[in-house]
């Protein structure tokens, strides 16, 4: 405002200045040094008066927004250049030695100074306590939600290359700056709605009124927070990139598929075949009798039990099978019969 007051002066100035010039040429068709000083004056205050004009002009056009103020500029955020990016990727690796990927993989986030938000890891193998020396029966994976610093966001995902076989990839970008710009605007009406609140809460001189401001400014200020935890954690996922990493145990790699038939490619899956028909009858023999082992307990016991309940009901004179039928049974009596009553003649 100071700044127009005092272009406007300068004009008044200069205008002034150049009607009295004006008149002094017409009382004389000379130039005296008096009237050539005047006019001189005259362009000068004017030319001022312009310079002061568009130097304020320049200043109302340069001068960052409030909305701009509260964004901030890439130069103060590392990692974000002009606009506000969020990117996402995921990595599937299929590995033979799980213990060194998974190893490899965990100092490859450290190196490059990342976090770990989640991890699950999967291991449904039982074959530990047996002592056969038998191999793992089931393989066993991890999945790693991690947080990389956004600027070493590519040299990361290449890097995973060098871990195991990467079997998919994908990334995402995301463009949050009209979230980030819109965010930013409702801070600063809130901050505003705050700042006026807290003008009227001293100025009130009911408790009735107290009261009222008491409970808007308590509603201004929830929401506030609120918007500011939003951004915080926009700048967070701007900063730092969100990278799911999946890593699988394989007793083989997957075989690349061809887009197109090989010559040859048919005795190839023949001989492919048959070796895994070869490796699953080994295997089924030996599910086989590892299950014959199991159960061979079971089938002793049983066997002695029948044969203890057979001695006994002989014992006591009766038929040893007790599942067999009426008619099983009464022949057994009668041959019983015979053979007393032969013994007896003798």
């Amino acid at each position: 405002m100071k700044q127009i007051l005092k272009g406007i002066m300068a004009l008044l100035l200069a205008a002034g200045l150049a009607a009295c010039g004006s008149s002094g040429s017409s009382g004389s068709h000379a130039s005296s040094p008096a009237s050539y000083s005047g006019s001189t004056n005259s362009l000068a205050a004017a030319d001022y008066a312009k310079e002061e004009m568009a130097d304020y002009e320049l200043g109302v056009a340069m001068a960052p927004s409030p909305s701009e103020e509260a964004r901030g500029t890439s130069e103060e955020q590392p990692g974000v250049t002009g606009v506000k990016l969020v990117y996402t990727g995921s990595v599937t690796i299929e590995t033979l030695g799980y213990e060194d990927t998974v190893k490899n993989v965990r100092e490859r986030i450290k190196q490059y100074q990342g976090i770990i938000e989640q991890e699950n890891e999967w291991d449904g193998d039982h074959s530990w306590y047996y002592t056969d020396g038998r191999g793992r029966t089931t393989n066993r994976n991890i999945s790693l939600t991690v947080r990389i610093p956004t600027k070493d966001f590519d040299n990361f995902m290449n890097d995973m290359d060098g871990a195991g076989k990467v079997t998919s990839r994908s990334q995402n970008v995301e463009n949050i700056s009209r979230k980030y710009s819109d965010n930013s605007i409702e801070i600063e009406s809130l901050e505003l709605q705050q700042t006026r609140l807290l003008e009227m809460m001293e100025k009130a001189e009911t408790v009735e009124e107290m009261i009222m401001i008491e409970e808007r400014l308590s509603d201004v200020q929830t929401k506030l927070n609120q918007k500011k935890s939003y951004r915080s954690s926009m700048d967070t996922d701007v900063e730092y990139s969100t990278i799911y990493l999946n890593i699988n145990e394989v007793q083989e790699y997957t075989p690349v598929q061809s887009p197109g038939i090989e010559i040859g490619g048919f005795g190839k899956r023949i001989t492919e075949t048959l070796k895994n028909s070869g490796k699953f009858f080994v295997y089924v023999v030996q599910e086989l009798i590892l299950f014959l082992i199991r159960i061979a307990p079971f089938v002793i016991a049983i066997a002695l039990i029948i044969f203890a309940i057979r001695a006994w009901r002989k014992s006591r004179g009766l038929d040893p099978n007790p599942f067999r039928g009426k008619k099983g049974a009464k022949s057994v009596l009668e041959k019983a019969d015979k053979t007393d009553v032969g013994e007896v003649k003798k």
